[in-house]
This record gives structure tokens, sequence and C-alpha cells, in this order.
């Protein structure tokens, strides 16, 4: 399936971020847009380190949750939540 392809692919890229201490092992939640099917295992790498390597603003929801903003594009899908 497409959709585990992409998700074995990002993993992948998790440890090889995590193996060259671009960033520390937590949980993430990684949301990915549909189109990132048409995405090269380097360019997921590449979004994926992007996202993780900005500096995170803290950000209260509606129902209180925190919510952690690692893009500043109001179009970016790039959100990861606690």
């Amino acid at each position: 399936m497409v959709r585990n392809r992409v998700r074995r692919q990002l993993r992948h890229a998790a440890v090889q971020l995590e193996q060259d201490a671009v960033f520390e092992p937590a949980p993430y939640l990684v949301v990915v847009h549909p189109k990132a099917v048409e995405c090269s295992m380097k360019e997921l790498a590449f979004h994926l380190e992007s996202a993780t390597s900005k500096q995170p603003k803290l950000e209260r929801t509606q129902d209180n949750a925190t919510e952690i903003i690692i893009s500043d594009s109001p179009a970016s899908h790039d959100r990861l939540e606690r």
C-alpha cells in the first residue's frame, strides 16, 4: 500500500535523523498531506527534518490542548499536538 510505504519511509527518516542527532527522541505526531505519496524518500526526509528543526511555538487551542506549531505558514499542515 502507498500509505504504508510513506509511513515506512518517514520512520526510516526519523531513525536517521535521530542517529545524526538532528532531533531528540520523543513522541511526535506527524500529519502527512495526501500529496506526500508523490515525494521521494529524500524529499520526505528533508521535509521531516525541516519540520522538526524549527523552533516550536506553543499555542492554546479552543479545547485547552497545547499545540506546537512548527511552521509559520498558515497553509502548512506541519503541526504537532501534545
